[in-house]
């Protein structure tokens, strides 16, 4: 595998409260990414507003803080502009339940090639 969890840190430094779920996300998320041996150059993170979206400043690769609940279109843009790139969409819990449900149900149906954290 030519793909290590490094190869993801970023030079910014987390403002999550210690303690805070994100920081498990991210480093799992980090590993996972390395282990599938995708670069990041291959990938296109989608965040929405809040803590959660503080994220992509924490991880070295493309990435694009949107609007409130809006990180699931995001992805599915990025996705239908380049479907070779390996497309996350990571969404907060208050972004989803507010917001991004309708985008969620959107997204199952149309059976876009993402994945939603």
């Amino acid at each position: 595998m030519g793909v290590k969890v490094t190869d993801y840190n970023s030079p910014n430094i987390p403002t999550w409260c210690p303690g805070c779920g994100n920081f498990a996300i991210h480093a799992s998320l980090k590993k996972a990414l390395s282990e599938m041996d995708i670069s990041p150059s291959e990938l296109f993170m989608s965040f929405d507003i809040g803590c959660n979206g503080n994220g992509a400043d924490m991880i070295n690769t493309y990435a694009f803080k949107g609007l409130h609940g809006r990180s699931i279109p995001l992805a599915v843009g990025a996705h239908l502009a380049n479907r070779r790139m390996t497309t996350i969409a990571d969404i907060g819990d208050g972004g989803c339940f507010h917001e991004g449900l309708d985008h969620l149900v959107h997204a199952v149906r149309s059976n876009y090639n993402i994945t939603i954290l």
